[in-house]
């Protein structure tokens, strides 16, 4: 960890303390980086099955979910993408259930 009381201390006094902290700051960026990255290809994994889902649901389904908002199917479905770019899992579980119901009747 960066020691802030070395920063007191001249450059040409630190040494390699300088060099270390760099050093440790730079893989802690990397590290984060990392996570990152993994944290949004996990959600565009989410994302693309929930809209895989969605495309699933008939378009009477569609039609019937949008009736008391006023839209039409291609404009229910695409509200429910839009939810579906914030809460992913959430459209996962209730899309899973909708196709589940569609299939049972």
């Amino acid at each position: 960890m960066l020691d802030h009381g070395v920063l007191n201390v001249p450059l040409a006094k630190r040494g390699d303390l300088a060099r270390q902290a760099a050093r440790s700051v730079r893989e802690e960026n990397r590290a984060q980086e990392t996570r990152i990255k993994a944290d949004r290809a996990a959600s565009r994994a989410l994302f693309l099955e929930a809209r895989k889902l969605i495309e699933a649901v008939s378009d009477e389904r569609m039609a019937e979910l949008g009736l008391p908002h006023g839209l039409t199917v291609k404009q229910t479905r695409a509200q429910f993408v839009a939810i579906a770019r914030r809460a992913p899992a959430r459209m996962i579980k209730n899309f899973s259930n909708e196709l589940a119901r569609e299939a049972s009747q």
